[in-house]
């Protein structure tokens, strides 16, 4: 590296370095522009144009090294940067290669970090893509190349002279090499241990390690624009200053913490020579909101435009150090923020003679839980809103909830902005129609003129070779169920078994026989308790009694052990009389008892009707959309 100037990392590059070395590999700091020409391009002058702003703009030079473990930049004068011209012959063919080449990793050491490709279409028009390294270029960096474009290529066609605008990156490394050992550091450091005080909320959503992203991309149209705009003028704040305090309002209603932090990017050009120089200026801080719930709409807007600029004024403090004081004095590894927001001021107008659309391409890639952009790069007077998130930490229908609701708060904020931050709802009144009115229209109407037995009756006549029930040690098919169940239902009718009338079921553990004495006890218009072993004997005991059941149905290991009424051991029913048992029965006769455990006294029963289990069962169906099949599987844990 002899005779060659090395220079620091800045700041904001340090951070994209972090990033960068802790999701290795991925295209998470691609920074992806798009500029797409409405008119015939001539291609030769389009790459003359991208080749000028490269040699006029040293940041996009930029090459990265790495020395005795530091990192460093340099800016050679000139560099092998090909402009790649892709020819685009399908149609809609230019969004599978404009993703391709958005997610395309550029390697960081020693290595071209700016990147320019032109789309070429068949009708003459064509598109710009620009894909920089975050390290070398930001948002503002991206408006700036759809100017110079526009600008450099007019100048190109109409054998103008092209004007030099050359401003360098290294004037802003040495400002900040000055910055750190300046007073003015000493005084940011004082405000940023102020603000930290106490450790505010940062997660707000489920945490995902995972950084594969998604974005959903919304319009504000020009009406609820127009009222926003016309809002914040009259109440002398910035549109920034009200989406800020509308997301957080929201964060702390969804999370009840009214202490929270939300990371913010500040462009951090401070002038006009910084506002004419691209590279990487901006750094994402952490703006730390407390949330007074008693405060009317308008005097949190003010705090919040107070909290704004206190914090434009503090933010060159490096976001590296802020991260080390938190994690010393918290002991805590948690990350300053894991939302953040931007609105993006830079704005790209049309010239007469050309038009074009810009747009800011996604990587597929989202370090935050939830990035929430707001920008009006073409000045249509309307807003795009993207929301970048976790494609595994959040939904992309909870997206758009969150969307809704936000533009929700702003509405009520215009309304009535002396309304108290308690009374906010976050609730749209679309959701409140569907959780009171839609989600409680349960009503469903079934076929309940057959009972529950009588239902499983025509199963079997169905399905009578299908696996009906499996316990631990035995399985039954259809056919067996009910030949045992009907052997079963004779032998309770010669125990003068009647309609009405209550019957035991006891056994060791849940198996097949448990199933088949509820359908033999049904099949006899009898009602059923079903006694769990663990119970004490008294308490067991009281239930017979209370029950008034006549019989229990057992087996041998249980068998007279409550001899005080008749006792049937299932094991030795004969199959031989298996004839089908058919008493008709109410949907409101008493299909079966549960009792309290009567831990904390005696053992209360309730009885439950045929209508009532019928609708247990017609819940399920309810529930999985009808779609239950003989295929399909239950598992049945409760005792």
């Amino acid at each position: 590296m002899d005779g060659i100037k090395l220079y620091k990392l800045t700041n904001p590059q340090k951070n994209i370095l972090f990033t960068e070395q802790y999701y290795k590999l991925t295209p998470i700091n691609n920074v992806v522009g798009r500029i797409k020409f409405q008119e015939q391009i001539d291609v030769n002058l389009l790459k003359k144009t991208l080749e000028i702003i490269i040699e006029q703009n040293d940041a996009l030079r930029t090459r990265i090294v790495k020395m005795d473990g530091e990192y460093y930049q340099y800016f050679p004068d000139n560099v092998d940067n090909p402009i790649e011209v892709v020819n685009i012959n399908k149609i809609n063919e230019e969004e599978k290669i404009v993703k391709e080449l958005s997610k395309k990793y550029i390697q960081l050491i020693d290595n071209n970090l700016m990147r320019f490709y032109i789309l070429r279409y068949e009708n003459g028009t064509a598109d710009v893509l620009s894909v920089s390294h975050h390290i070398v270029a930001d948002a503002w960096t991206v408006s700036m190349y759809a100017k110079e474009i526009i600008r450099i290529y007019q100048c190109l066609k109409e054998n103008k002279e092209v004007e030099t605008i050359n401003y360098s990156y290294t004037e802003y490394i040495d400002e900040e090499c000055k910055y750190i050992n300046s007073n003015k550091f000493e005084i940011d450091k004082n405000y940023w241990e102020e603000e930290y005080k106490e450790d505010p909320k940062t997660q707000f959503f489920d945490i995902c390690n995972s950084v594969k992203g998604k974005r959903e991309y919304f319009v504000v149209d020009k009406n609820k624009t127009s009222k926003i705009k016309e809002f914040c003028k009259n109440n002398n704040i910035s549109e920034q200053c009200l989406f800020m305090a509308t997301f957080s309002i929201y964060l702390c209603k969804i999370s009840s913490n009214y202490n929270i932090a939300i990371g913010m990017p500040v462009l951090n050009r401070k002038n006009f020579k910084a506002k004419s120089t691209m590279g990487m200026f901006v750094e994402t801080m952490p703006l730390h909101v407390y949330i007074n719930n008693n405060l009317k709409c308008k005097e949190f807007l003010k705090y919040i435009n107070e909290k704004q600029f206190a914090f434009l004024k503090h933010h060159r403090y490096p976001y590296e150090l802020l991260q080390k004081d938190i994690k010393n004095k918290f002991n805590t590894n948690q990350k300053c923020y894991s939302v953040a927001f931007s609105y993006q001021n830079a704005k790209i107008k049309n010239s007469e003679e050309m038009k074009c659309i810009t747009s800011w391409e996604f990587n597929g890639y989202c370090p935050d839980d939830l990035q929430m952009h707001i920008s009006d790069m073409q000045n249509t007077g309307t807003l795009n809103v993207y929301y970048d998130y976790k494609e595994n930490g959040i939904e992309k229908e909870e997206i758009k909830n969150i969307h809704k609701r936000l533009l929700y708060i702003i509405e009520q904020i215009i309304m009535n902005n002396n309304m108290c931050i308690k009374d906010i709802e976050i609730i749209t009144k679309e959701e409140q129609k569907q959780i009171l009115i839609d989600f409680n229209n349960t009503e469903k109407k079934y076929d309940n003129d057959l009972l529950i037995h009588e239902r499983i009756n025509k199963i079997i006549q169905e399905y009578p070779n299908e696996i009906a029930v499996i316990d631990e040690k035995n399985k039954i098919t259809y056919k067996e169920l009910g030949n045992k169940a009907n052997a079963l239902a004779n032998e309770l009718i010669n125990q003068n078994i009647n309609i009405g009338d209550v019957i035991a079921i006891l056994f060791e553990n849940k198996n097949i026989n448990t199933i088949i004495s509820i359908l033999a006890t049904l099949k006899v218009g009898a009602s059923f308790i079903l006694l769990y072993n663990g119970l004490p004997d008294e308490r067991i005991k009281f239930i017979l009694k209370d029950s008034r059941a006549k019989i229990i149905i057992t087996e041998k290991a249980l068998y007279d052990k409550f001899d005080e009424i008749t006792n049937i051991d299932i094991n030795d029913i004969s199959l031989e009389n298996n004839m089908l048992v058919e008493v008709k029965n109410k949907a409101d006769a008493v299909a079966y008892l549960i009792y309290t455990s009567g831990t904390t006294g005696k053992p209360k029963g309730t009885q439950q009707t045929h209508i009532n289990l019928s609708n247990f069962i017609n819940s399920f169906y309810n529930i999985l959309d009808n779609n239950i099949t003989n295929n399909d599987r239950f598992l049945s844990i409760t005792n």
